[in-house]
């Protein structure tokens, strides 16, 4: 569990600094309060929002593998 949150802290690092990048972090605030509910994003009506794909080389892609868990923060920024 500590390695997943490390990942999945970097995920939302890097999806937060590339909004900043892009200038669409205004559009795409993400989940600002904590409910437990699921989040989604729609696209906003000036931009759309991008994705981002995940090249895992020759890791397993099991269910539950941690090489998720940088994409576990997507549906909570921006639909990358």
């Amino acid at each position: 569990m500590m390695l997943l949150n490390k990942y999945y802290c970097v995920g939302l690092l890097l999806a937060r600094r590339t909004l900043k990048q892009l200038e669409m972090d205004a559009e795409y605030e993400g989940n600002v309060e904590a409910t437990g509910e699921d989040y989604t994003v729609e696209p906003a009506e000036t931009r759309r929002p991008f994705r981002a794909l995940l090249d895992v080389g020759i890791v397993k892609t099991t269910t539950g593998n941690r090489v998720f868990g940088v994409l576990k923060v997507q549906p909570e920024e921006a639909d990358l």
